[in-house]
């Protein structure tokens, strides 16, 4: 039970977690697809509402355009899409301006935000490129669209930090209190249990002596007879 617990405890405390970043590469004049949705936290996100926000993504000035579960908004030349777990972002008519890091996140309410961080290069169209007929819609999977570089990975926005460490201390924390919770206990028990064998062990110890006294009075009174 104490291993259940700590797991769970644990787990609450590290439920924030920043994912590898997404990077994302376009040409001028095309759509980009983006999709979010490994977001690497155990809790579900399927019905909470999902925003796509600029760098560094720690205040409501940032949040550039929100959806609520199973919704679609849309923003000047950006589209998105709350499929449930999966967030779409569409950039239609990419300009080199949009170059930037951008974040898909969740509203957790309660908890801290889920976020993927998401790095969109937009390249010039060159005369040599070979465009396919449908070279305008690329979509993008979470799966297969990026590369992690563990040695480069981009740093959480700042609020996510300090929230990933604050469950972190209440986590270990929790844990802590509980199992000393638990050893006082095991412990009141065990005396409890040293006393209530000492009873019983004297109470015995008095039946025996009462049994042996009635004993020799009864061998006494039948000499006395005799």
């Amino acid at each position: 039970m104490i291993k259940i617990f700590t797991y769970f405890c644990l787990l609450s405390g590290l439920s924030v977690v920043q994912m590898n970043p997404l990077f994302i590469q376009g040409r001028v004049g095309e759509s980009v697809t983006i999709s979010c949705s490994d977001w690497n936290v155990w809790t579900d996100v399927t019905e909470d509402a999902k925003y796509f926000c600029s760098s560094p993504c720690t205040k409501d000035q940032h949040i550039i355009i929100k959806a609520g579960y199973g919704k679609t908004t849309n923003k000047n030349r950006i589209k998105l899409h709350n499929k449930g777990k999966t967030l779409l972002v569409t950039f239609k008519s990419l300009q080199k301006s949009d170059s930037e890091t951008y974040y898909c996140g969740v509203d957790r309410t309660g908890k801290a935000d889920a976020y993927i961080m998401v790095i969109l290069n937009v390249m010039d169209v060159t005369t040599s490129s070979t465009m396919s007929s449908n070279s305008s819609d690329v979509f993008t999977e979470t799966s297969t669209s990026h590369t992690t570089l563990n040695t480069t990975t981009p740093a959480a926005p700042a609020q996510g930090s300090d929230n990933s460490v604050l469950y972190l201390v209440v986590g270990v924390t929790s844990v802590l209190v509980v199992i000393t919770i638990l050893m006082v206990s095991l412990k009141l028990m065990n005396m409890m249990m040293k006393r209530q064998s000492s009873k019983i062990h004297i109470k015995i110890q008095l039946k025996h002596t009462l049994q042996i006294r009635v004993y020799f009075s009864q061998a006494s009174t039948r000499q006395m007879n005799t």
